[in-house]
């Protein structure tokens, strides 16, 4: 009985589900060599990766919905990337690509119990580590839209900001809002941390 529409990709990629080394089992479900690259997969192979659950979500959206992103999961979201881009562009039932899930959270209120964990994760000292790695997992989706979308038409002159800006809209009018204006004024303030982007590009 499977009502949430989960495939055996979203099960791997679900909190809860298997906790490393995601690449292999992907691997194995889509039956690929261990050594073939992820240019090599058959477009039946893509609608497999790109198919929805229940709430319209794709499996990189159940990847990005924990608070910090593990370190595998870099590689895990760059094999996706690669594999099938049209991910990184697909909606959920709440209208939102899965960069929206990180960047909801590298906007969070400084007072949220969400941004409070994200502060304190980790045990080498640093504070900051569990914001660090949403801005990388931040700047790694933005790049790979920008790939992606270099050579749409109208969109050849597409940037990384005109990505935020457009994942943004699919925030509340507050939000989008504050982040608008932050984009805004990083052309004449290249410290400020309230750049979203910036801030994920500086490190």
């Amino acid at each position: 009985n499977n009502r949430a529409r989960c495939s055996p990709l979203h099960l791997s990629c679900v909190s809860g589900g298997i906790p490393h080394g995601k690449v292999p089992v992907m691997k194995a479900l889509l039956k690929m060599d261990e050594n073939e690259t992820s240019d090599e997969v058959s477009q039946c192979q893509q609608r497999i990766v790109t198919l929805l659950d229940r709430q319209n979500r794709n499996i990189l959206h159940l990847l990005l919905d924990s608070l910090v992103p593990s370190e595998q999961a870099f590689d895990d979201v760059r094999f996706l990337t690669m594999t099938a881009p049209a991910l990184l562009f697909q909606k959920d039932n709440r209208e939102k690509i899965p960069l929206a899930y990180v960047l909801g959270r590298t906007m969070e209120n400084p007072g949220t119990r969400r941004r409070h964990f994200m502060n304190s994760y980790g045990n080498n000292g640093q504070v900051d580590e569990g914001m660090k790695r949403n801005y990388l997992m931040l700047k790694l989706l933005v790049r790979g839209m920008e790939r992606e979308t270099r050579g749409w038409g109208e969109l050849v002159d597409v940037d990384e900001k005109d990505i935020l800006l457009a994942a943004v809209s699919e925030e509340d009018s507050a939000t989008q809002s504050n982040a608008n204006q932050s984009i805004r004024n990083s052309d004449n303030d290249n410290d400020s941390k309230k750049n979203v982007l910036q801030s994920a590009c500086l490190i």
